[in-house]
């Protein structure tokens, strides 16, 4: 991101560049601001980051069109059960970070931008949702134990892979799966598939 002119800017810089994304509809535009709202400084003037980011979430908070938006692009990233209930694999694979864990990753930061908070922990944010009374104790342990288990399959085949030569990726190879671990990742998976109706009824989107 670095490399790219459009991601570099100075204080001013960024505060115009943010204004423009949540004024703007487009894909892009929403893509940059999901990407940038999880930001953390590793060099530099820890506090300029630190003023950047207090004022990038005070803009966002209460844009009840911008949250609509990304709890709609939510929704577009495609399921990895077909309509049977069956995993939709590519040479017997499914990509479960983005098919598993962004969705609930791009869920929890609506709620965090609704809620104003700083954390960018996944489920920090979950758990405050759900401390605000935004997400109920039942969805709360659903999508906690969902995130578990997909993070958990994907080291386990990373390692895997690591053992047979093959580079690590995100893609989980399902026929190596015990027939408990497919149907709790399926039972996973349809949670996933319902972060964004859920996040629209917690901000009350129509």
């Amino acid at each position: 991101m670095a490399a790219n002119r459009e991601l570099r800017h100075n204080i001013r810089g960024w505060r115009r560049r943010i204004t423009a994304w949540l004024e703007a509809a487009t894909p892009e535009a929403l893509l940059n601001a999901d990407i940038f709202y999880d930001f953390k400084p590793v060099a530099g003037d820890m506090a300029l980051a630190a003023s950047l980011r207090a004022e990038a979430m005070a803009s966002a908070r209460g844009h009840r069109v911008f949250h609509a938006l990304l709890t709609r692009a939510i929704g577009h990233k495609g399921s990895a059960l077909n309509l049977l209930g069956k995993f939709r694999t590519r040479r017997g694979r499914v990509d479960l970070k983005a098919q598993g864990l962004q969705p609930l990753v791009s869920g929890g930061r609506v709620l965090a931008l609704e809620l104003g908070l700083r954390t960018t922990s996944t489920l920090g944010r979950w758990r405050a949702a759900h401390a605000a009374q935004l997400v109920s104790e039942q969805d709360l342990i659903r999508i906690e134990d969902a995130f578990t288990l997909i993070i958990d399959l994907m080291l386990e085949q990373q390692l895997a892979d690591l053992d047979h030569g093959i580079a690590p990726s995100t893609l989980v190879e399902i026929g190596r799966l015990h027939m408990i671990e497919k149907r709790r990742l399926k039972e996973a998976l349809q949670m996933v598939d319902q972060t964004d109706l859920l996040v629209r009824n917690c901000l009350g989107i129509v």
